[in-house]
C-alpha cells in the first residue's frame, strides 16, 4: 500500500525474460530474476495511477554476463 504523494522506489533488471541465477551480493543463495524493459515499467507505473520521477540505470557483471539494473521512482497522485 502506498499513501497519496507517497514514494515508490523499483529495482529491476532490464531485458527480457526470466532466469534463476545467483543473487548477486550473496552467491550462497539463488535468485529468480524476471527482467523488464524501460516501457513495460512506465505502463505499469502509469495504469498504478503513478506518476514516474526518475529512471536510471546501472551496469553490473555478473561472472561475465553485464546485465542492467534500472532505478525507477515513482510518486503516487493525490
Amino acid at each position: 500500500l502506498l499513501k497519496p504523494g507517497g514514494i515508490l522506489y523499483l529495482g529491476m533488471i532490464e531485458g527480457k525474460g526470466e532466469r534463476l541465477m545467483e543473487e548477486p551480493y550473496n552467491r550462497k543463495y539463488k535468485q529468480w530474476f524476471v527482467f523488464v524493459s524501460r516501457k513495460e515499467i512506465e505502463s505499469l507505473l502509469k495504469k498504478a495511477g503513478l506518476e514516474l520521477l526518475k529512471y536510471s540505470t546501472e551496469d553490473f557483471d555478473e561472472e561475465g554476463d553485464i546485465f542492467t539494473l534500472s532505478s525507477t521512482f515513482a510518486k503516487r497522485k493525490n
